[in-house]
């Protein structure tokens, strides 16, 4: 927020389509995100997760919600698989276990970290 003046922040797309501006934008996001343990919001991810969902389903249901589309298919079998810890992907997620909102949270922060969320 330091441009100097008179012409202020730079209005040609390449300077902010470059991985300088990228990683801005992910660390934002990755903050907003970690106030949530500061109980800056409370925004319960596993709540807002419809109830009795596969972890194949939670993925997108979250996918669809924050990019507006299912992830594609090579990427979508590897984020199944790190949210469902091992388990089969059409297992039922087992909402009691604290260890889901967590897994969420990290699910979440690889959504708003992917390209189709920025364009969103």
């Amino acid at each position: 927020f330091m441009w100097p003046a008179p012409t202020g922040h730079p209005d040609k797309d390449t300077y902010w389509m470059g991985p300088g501006a990228m990683i801005r934008i992910w660390r934002v996001c990755n903050t907003i995100l970690w106030w949530k343990n500061f109980e800056v919001f409370s925004f319960n991810f596993t709540e807002n997760t419809p109830a009795n969902s596969s972890y194949e389903q939670i993925v997108d249901y979250w996918s669809e919600r924050l990019i507006s589309k299912k992830l594609p298919a090579n990427y979508r079998v590897d984020v199944v698989n790190l949210l469902s810890e091992g388990k089969k992907p059409e297992t039922l997620a087992d909402f009691s276990d604290s260890k889901l909102e967590t897994s969420l949270y990290i699910l979440i922060q690889f959504l708003i970290s992917t390209p189709d969320f920025q364009k969103r």
